[in-house]
């Protein structure tokens, strides 16, 4: 009997082992909290020390990867004073995969410039290297890659975005390779995001792909192109041509699209718009400008009590929270009231409505409660359609011209259980990008669900004679501006395979100018000033402001003096963030409520710069003790310079100084701000300079940007 058991023990010890050993594998490398730690710390010893990170291991489906994530927040119990480190670490091989830091705001009193663009490259380089090595000769500097690669807000973007991109048979693949941001103000590493696709498949680039010039044809010829209005950062509706393709990728072989999944569509099906517009030809000027003043809170009460009642709901209406959002072409808050309920002793708000604090429009409605009783019965999509745009009619009447949208500009979850609807409203007869109404119906009920609007004010020239379609199709087949590309393609749960297509892809192109067929390039207005700027002490600041686009377009000079106006904008620009509107109306004399810079200096006012009231000079020189007056201000040291004492100050001309302005000049000489003249002399009288402006603005803006 023991003869026959002990081969049994043996089988379960050999299974038990092999078990132990599958089971094994299954662990990450980086099996617990203490080994990421310790990982993070040999990768990112700059910011990860003895700092108390949270760690949490989860399995990134879409990446494929098993990830460690580490994250740190701290606001230093004090304003101005915020911090966060976010660090994606891969739990087989260790490689840094994401990396985000925002250090707590300070103001960069070192050196007379800030990081130039080359500079912050090889810091960049470098990092890479750190980080990979070996795969970094695998990879290539993307050409578009430069400062301010996004849709510039007219906000001061302080950053260097680079991109380095995986080369493979000698294309670029454009999921895999490396993005990298530098902060222009310190030159520290803010932003590193790291892909790589394992035992990737890769179609060559053979005799039977398409030319260029082939894709390009093919292209204009199926997809077509209609006009759109496009907001600039100053708030100017621009109108442009865009090619009708939801997707920039066109198959090497074939030309025909391909989606964001790597799947090949049919032309007809991948296109935005199959209606026709005609822009209205001959149409006035337009000047929308944002309401200024809030209506009171009563009335917003009032509003969403009748708009309840108007619905059918019952019950006690709350004002339970709200929100805002500023960019190109608006400026939204908004008041959310809500049906409050009680259910087993909690209380539930499943019933909201926004009331935009300006207006008193309805902005947006959610009915959370609304409770499908799922049969066969269901409304068709017509019949959807035909209860959201009532709806709509019912809110905002006929003066809003929209057009519903066959394919989404936003995404929408296509869900079971409701119709979703998009709108595009529009202007002289053509959609604006960016302004929108979302509508959702119940297909059981047949009930509202959700509503959402997104109005614009923009100002739009006179709308003279533009090109026709087909001149806007010439202009892209003559720049020719398509490239070879791999994208990765997808399975049936939308994550990225290691299997490639090769496509010609669109590159850099925002559109063609309606006006003037001019091929639309970059990702915003920013200004080129090179040449002006060449050998200049202040170039690296002043090229920050360029890119941003917040230079004057014409009679500029590096050395030139800049007025009150254009200081509070580039002063503003730099503050970035958006306080919201404390209902008070400007007080000035000498700005009227149409002032083309009025977001400007309703922000400076709200930043604290200046008071409210009296002569404002928009148009006069700034002077230097001006300007180092709402420098402190702005940053928050106003009540120390207001102190009854008197701060020492270290320049030979310092009489000259307005007695109540010395200790803001003080403080700003302290901090670094100014400094004096080969003489030692603050001029406090002599108007600033845009190099002397640049120089300051770049030193100060993240204070001045530091949450308040």
């Amino acid at each position: 009997m023991l003869k026959k058991v002990l081969p049994l023990v043996g089988v379960l010890l050999l299974t038990l082992l092999l078990c132990g050993t599958a089971l094994a594998a299954e662990q990450p490398a980086i099996a617990d909290r203490q080994q990421a730690l310790e990982v993070a710390k040999k990768l990112l010893p700059e910011v990860v020390t003895d700092k108390n990170f949270d760690a949490e291991y989860s399995e990134n489906d879409y990446q494929g990867k098993r990830v460690w994530q580490l994250s740190l927040h701290h606001d230093g119990g004090r304003p101005g004073y915020h911090t966060w480190i976010h660090i994606s670490i891969d739990a087989d091989t260790g490689d840094l995969l994401n990396y985000h830091y925002n250090p707590a705001p300070s103001i960069n009193a070192g050196g007379n410039q800030v990081v130039s663009k080359d500079k912050a490259q090889e810091i960049a380089v470098k990092f890479i290297k750190r980080m990979q090595p070996v795969l970094f000769s695998q990879m290539r500097l993307e050409e578009s890659s430069h400062l301010n690669n996004y849709y510039n807000q007219g906000d001061l973007n302080l950053t260097y975005y680079f991109n380095w991109v995986r080369i493979i048979n000698g294309i670029p693949s454009q999921r895999d390779g490396v993005s990298v941001q530098v902060d222009a103000v310190t030159g520290n590493i803010i932003g590193y995001s790291f892909n790589w696709t394992d035992d990737v498949k890769a179609p060559q680039a053979n005799e039977k792909i398409l030319t260029k010039q082939q894709v390009t044809d093919l292209v204009v010829e199926n997809q077509g192109f209609y006009p759109t209005y496009q907001i600039e950062p100053d708030n100017t509706a621009q109108l442009v041509y865009q090619l009708n393709s939801r997707t920039l990728n066109f198959d090497a072989f074939t030309g025909d699209p391909v989606d964001f999944n790597g799947t090949v569509k049919k032309a007809d099906e991948n296109k935005v718009f199959t209606v026709q517009f005609n822009p209205e030809i001959g149409s006035k000027a337009i000047r929308m400008v944002a309401p200024a003043e809030k209506i009171d809170p009563i009335e917003g009460q009032r509003i969403a009590e009748k708009f309840f009642e108007k619905m059918g709901f019952k019950g006690e209406v709350r004002h339970s929270g709200g929100g805002s959002s500023v960019g190109p072409g608006f400026r939204h808050e908004h008041w959310t009231y809500s049906i409050e309920r009680e259910e087993q002793n909690r209380r539930l708000y499943d019933v909201n409505v926004g009331v935009d604090v300006f207006t008193g429009a309805i902005v947006s409605y959610r009915n959370y409660s609304e409770e499908t009783n799922k049969s066969e019965k269901t409304i068709s999509e017509e019949q959807a359609a035909m209860k959201a745009e009532k709806f709509i009619k019912e809110l905002i009447g006929n003066n809003v011209k929209y057009l519903p949208r066959e394919v989404p500009q936003y995404y929408i979850i296509d869900d079971e259980e409701n119709y979703h609807f998009e709108y595009s409203t529009l202007l002289n007869g053509v959609p604006i990008e960016g302004s929108s109404i979302i509508v959702a119906v119940n297909r059981y009920s047949g009930e509202i669900v959700s509503y959402n609007y997104r109005p614009v004010y923009v100002k739009a020239p006179k709308l003279e004679a533009v090109i026709s379609p087909a001149e806007a199709a010439e202009a892209l087949k003559k720049a020719n501006p398509f490239k070879l590309s791999y994208v990765n393609m997808a399975n049936d749960r939308f994550n990225p395979t290691n299997q490639l297509a090769l496509v010609y892809q669109l590159d850099n192109i925002r559109g063609v100018d309606a006006h003037t067929g001019q091929l639309l390039t970059g990702a915003g207005t920013g200004q080129s000033v090179s040449a002006q700027l060449e050998n200049h002490w202040a170039k690296a600041s002043l090229e920050l402001l360029a890119v941003s686009g917040l230079l004057p377009e014409t009679d500029f000079t590096p050395d030139g003096e800049v007025t009150r106006r254009q200081a509070i904008k580039i002063l503003t620009a730099a503050s970035q963030y958006y306080y919201g509107d404390d209902g008070a109306p400007l007080r000035f004399n000498d700005v009227v409520a149409n002032d083309a810079d009025i977001e400007s200096i309703r922000r400076a006012v709200q930043l604290g710069m200046f008071e409210n009231q009296g002569q404002l000079n928009p148009d006069a020189l700034l002077t230097r003790e001006q300007l180092a007056v709402w420098l402190v201000n702005g940053i928050g040291y106003r009540e120390i310079a207001d102190l009854p004492v008197k701060m020492e100050i270290n320049f030979k001309d310092q009489n000259s100084i307005t007695d109540q302005y010395k200790n803001h000049v003080a403080i700003a000489a302290g901090l670094g701000l100014f400094s004096g003249d080969k003489n030692g002399n603050f001029n406090p009288q002599q108007p600033v300079t845009w190099a002397e402006l640049a120089t300051i603005v770049t030193r100060v803006a993240p204070k001045l940007n530091a949450e308040r």
